[in-house]
């Protein structure tokens, strides 16, 4: 991904300061969305990172079709060359427009779409059985520590108060209740079993 990055970058994407400003947030939008997935279900957050390589796989591809012409007549960047230039096996032709670049950029998404599927893969996850086990265990931590510490924290909002007080005689008037029902109950008993008050 920094790859196709770089190359975007070098074919000026990365020119208007708002472009650059919606990249940067994107992507750390999309970092704190998938870990955040992760730690509920690696398993969800795996599919959703599919989805989205998917949609990667599809964009290149429309983009390459629609602009062939033109894009076969464009030199690559030289990031793209020596990104690629490294990868492109004997006997493959080298990279001469950038209509080959999309097209290898297409292929690299293809490729994260596989991994994100065998990260699914029943197999994988039955032997991983234990991430999905821990996951679950850390979020319900999470959530019983913020449980825990909600009480120590003093609300000022007028509705808020007269809701507690609200509460809090319900459960004295419940409590009394309960106490009084408690006190006959042990009355009964000694009664029948023959000890006096």
């Amino acid at each position: 991904e920094f790859a196709h990055l770089l190359i975007i970058e070098a074919l000026g994407g990365d020119q208007a300061w708002f472009d650059r400003f919606i990249g940067q947030h994107a992507a750390l939008s999309y970092y704190l969305v998938i870990t955040f997935m992760w730690l509920i279900s690696p398993t969800l957050a795996y599919n959703f990172s599919e989805l989205i390589e998917t949609h990667a796989v599809v964009t290149y591809s429309e983009f390459a079709e629609a602009n062939e012409s033109i894009l076969r007549d464009l030199p690559p960047p030289a990031v793209a060359l020596d990104y690629y230039g490294e990868r492109v096996g004997v006997g493959d032709a080298p990279i001469t427009n950038l209509y080959q670049v999309f097209c290898l950029m297409r292929d690299d998404e293809k490729s994260h779409v596989e991994s994100m599927k065998g990260c699914q893969d029943q197999d994988v996850r039955s032997r991983a059985r234990i991430v999905e086990v821990g996951a679950i265990a850390t979020a319900l931590a999470i959530f019983a520590g913020s449980v825990a510490t909600v009480g120590t924290v003093k609300m000022e909002i007028p509705v808020v108060q007269k809701f507690e007080q609200r509460v809090e005689q319900q459960l004295t008037e419940e409590a009394g209740e309960v106490k009084k029902e408690i006190g006959v109950e042990i009355g009964e008993v000694r009664k029948e079993i023959g000890v006096e008050i």
